[in-house]
């Protein structure tokens, strides 16, 4: 070999050749087709599992309120009960479950209320506010 030969030597590796024919593009096309074709079948079934969850979850949602107000009604009654046993009085105990029904709803829109307020992050507002301030 005198160097300017090209090198034919049987350990080189063979690179193919840029195909010339269609016949790649139809196998690129083909395989594209049935890229899509999953997808859209992925899609489909997803969809179809989404929407047969979200009833479930609209049933739930409509099962918890009338649960939780189940539970609130048996622990009134059974506070009443008590009352009435240790008070004597029906009245007495009805309006004594009453208050504390009330003082509980007052307790609960306290703390909504406080909550609310951490929702509109006032000391980061303040601290914008101040930033801006010191900008002008």
């Amino acid at each position: 070999m005198t160097g300017t030969e090209p090198a034919t030597d049987s350990a080189q590796t063979d690179v193919p050749a840029a195909p010339t024919d269609g016949a790649s593009l139809t196998d690129v096309a083909q395989h594209t087709a049935d890229y899509a074709r999953a997808w859209g079948s992925l899609l489909i079934s997803e969809a179809t599992l989404a929407k047969a969850n979200l009833v479930r979850l609209l049933i739930l949602a409509l099962i918890v309120p009338a649960l939780a107000l189940g539970i609130l009604l048996s622990i009134d009654a059974l506070l009443a009960a008590l009352l009435h046993r240790w008070l004597q009085d029906w009245s007495l105990a009805v309006c004594g479950v009453l208050s504390l029904n009330i003082i509980a709803l007052l307790a609960t829109l306290m703390l909504l209320r406080s909550w609310w307020r951490s929702l509109s992050l006032p000391r980061s507002r303040a601290a914008l506010s101040r930033f801006i301030k010191a900008l002008q």
